[in-house]
């Protein structure tokens, strides 16, 4: 029985060593090798190709102002002509309605209040505050 159990483990080993050789020598992996990333392939933050902050996907309002002559009918403009002028005729408006400071962003404000009220004038508005 121990000789039995010796033959059958002594077969099984020679099966074993013969799957993993060809004439002794190993066969190699039949995988391809797989690509490793390596830390020279990954950007740093002194690589100047590397973005430092995320992209915007909208152009910067454009804050520049000419001295525009303000329209004649600045005293009775509504809202909704307000809302379709250029930000320099909308500066010139709110001049000529007697605000005295703080001009792109009151005229960005009053853009956006202004959908809301399209027939209140913007001397009212002006006075007031805002919308009411």
């Amino acid at each position: 029985m121990r000789r039995g159990a010796a033959l059958t483990s002594a077969l099984g080993m020679a099966l074993l060593i013969a799957g993993c050789t060809v004439d002794g020598t190993p066969i190699a992996d039949p995988a391809p090798p797989t690509s490793t990333t390596t830390y020279s392939s990954v950007p740093s933050y002194s690589n100047p190709s590397y973005p430092t902050r995320p992209p915007s996907f909208a152009p910067p309002p454009d804050d520049t102002v000419r001295d525009v002559p303000a329209p004649a009918n600045s005293a009775t403009m509504t809202c909704r002509e307000f809302v379709d002028l250029d930000l320099s005729t909308q500066v010139a408006v709110l001049k000529a309605l007697g605000a005295t400071r703080n001009f792109v962003p009151v005229a960005r404000i009053f853009s956006v209040l202004c959908t809301g009220q399209p027939d209140t004038t913007l001397a009212d508005m002006l006075r007031r505050g805002g919308p009411n």
